[in-house]
Formats: structure tokens, sequence, C-alpha cells
């Protein structure tokens, strides 16, 4: 059975609404207890796990780590190594060029649950980290980078956020702010919050949405769309929008060339939509009527 201490084992130390497993569908097939109501999806040899249940988090235990540090009352350190949770709260300061992991890509088992506080400018999630940003206020320029997941949930990022190649970024809450980039072999997946003006989308980069109502250039596209299956977007120089998982309104610009103020989506973006249930919906529908996915291009 698929427990929620299984998922936890996964992932090895928090979950967020939406996370990248690399493991086949036929791998995790088997019952899935009441506290961990999954959606799966296949993208570019990767699973997507959408957690359903109540709790978006589960916490980290202390034997998850080696070192766990909080601030405050503990002072700020200016970077992170394997083994390692910072927990940061109101009050608390993380100082510019943080490294949450080793820039070498050497580190393993490094966690930053942003709860509250302030991050200063130039914060770096490396290779084997994973960063949960549950509140406070993150100020420009924020790297995700190759081996890092980061989860937004709730929070206010102040712009210029780059989800670099190999980095995975999870957005189910809160304000991702403007000036997002998703870089040529990053995985975006959008399920709630705000994301403001000026979200670029590269070559090669994967964007997701997970939404109850979606319109194309102003038609209403939702009645065309099956539960829980993903429909490739290939059209450019139009608006989508509609509403997130959430509740929360979205509206992308999907221009195909770079146009100052608004968003881009290049040709060679996989950008996708998946219609997926009101949370109260969810538990009768069970997790049999939702496994099996398969892209389509939306005509």
């Amino acid at each position: 059975m698929f427990t929620s201490q299984w998922i936890n084992t996964l992932k090895g130390t928090s979950i967020n609404s939406i996370i990248l497993v690399p493991k086949p569908l036929a791998a995790l097939r088997g019952p899935v207890d009441d506290t961990a109501r999954w959606i799966f999806r296949g993208g570019l040899n990767r699973l997507v796990v959408i957690l359903c249940a109540s709790a978006l988090t589960i916490p980290a235990t202390a034997q998850s780590f080696t070192t766990i540090i909080n601030v405050p009352p503990e002072p700020p350190p200016r970077s992170i190594g394997s083994d390692t949770q910072l927990n940061l709260y109101d009050g608390g300061l993380l100082f510019s060029v943080f490294d949450a992991g080793n820039p070498d890509g050497s580190s393993a088992n490094v966690e930053v649950n942003i709860n509250g506080g302030t991050v200063e400018r130039g914060f770096s999630a490396n290779f084997g980290s994973t960063v949960n940003i549950n509140g406070g206020r993150l100020l420009p320029f924020f790297f995700a980078n190759s081996g890092s997941t980061t989860n937004i949930k709730n929070g206010v990022l102040s712009g210029d956020f780059s989800a670099n190649a190999g980095s995975v970024v999870n957005i189910s809450g809160g304000d991702a702010g403007q000036f997002f980039t998703a870089m040529s072999d990053s995985i975006v997946n959008i399920s709630g919050g705000i994301v403001g003006q000026n979200f670029n989308a590269l070559a090669n980069s994967e964007v997701n949405l997970f939404g109850l109502h979606f319109t194309l250039d102003g038609t209403d596209i939702t009645g065309s769309l099956n539960l829980g299956e993903s429909e490739l977007i290939a059209d450019r120089d139009l608006t989508l929008a509609g509403l997130l998982a959430d509740g929360s309104a979205f509206s992308f610009d999907l221009n195909s060339v770079d146009i100052f103020g608004e968003d881009t989506f290049d040709p060679d973006a996989i950008l996708t939509i998946t219609l997926v249930p009101e949370p109260t919906t969810l538990g009768p529908l069970g997790i049999g009527a939702l496994c099996a996915l398969r892209r389509r291009r939306l005509s």
C-alpha cells in the first residue's frame, strides 16, 4: 500500500502539493491510503505526483538530518551542506548570496523551510536541496539549480526567479512575483497562487498547469478536456487563462517572441494544461479514475 510514510520515505523530508518523482508509473501501482490520495501523470520520463490530501506538507522528522538550524533563535549561516535542515521563522533573516547545498553539486539531503522572515538577494537552491517556501518574503534573484526542488506554497517572492536546467519548481500558492524564467530542461508545475507578469518559458522547458477552468483566447475549452488528462497547448500568440486548482485566476500571454512587459512561451517550450476536480469531489472519484492519463495535442 502507498501510505504517507512510504511517500515521505521516498522524498526523504517534506512533500508539497506537486512533486516530480523519477519513477515509472508501473512501479507505483497499488492501493493508496486516505491521507495520500494521488493523481499520477507521466511527462518527459518523470512522474508528476499531485498530493490531494488536506495537509500539503508532511513534516520531516529530526532523524532525517544530522544538523537542524532554527533561525531564530540561532544565527543564520551563509550556506548549508549535506544532511542539514534550516528552518527560517518570523523575525529571521538569511543574508545575501545564500547556498542551499554546495555549488559544486556534491551535497545530498539538504532542506530549507522558509516559514517567515526575510531572504535577501541571491538565494541558490543547489543540487540535492529541497526548498519549501511556506511564508516570509524573498528579495529578487532566486536560482533553482540542477538537481533541486522548490515548492512554493505561500509567501511573497519579489521577482527574478530562475528555474534553471534540471530543476523542478512546484507552485501551489503564494506570490511567485514577476520575471519568472523557466530555462531549458526545467520543469515548472503550477496549481495555485499568483504568477506575475513577464513569465518566460524558454525552448525545451516544461510548464504544466493544473486547474478548474481554462479559456484559450477567450474561448472556453474546459468542456473539451478530460479530467486528469494533460493537454498539450501548441498554439502561440494568444492568451491562455482560467482558474488554477486552488481557485486562483491566471492569465498567460503565449507570445512566441519576446514583447516587453508581457509573457513569452517559446514555440519549443512544452506547455500542458490538466483539468483537476474540485477538492470536495476528488475522494469519491478515487485514484482509479485518474491514473490512465495520456498527452494529446489540443485541436
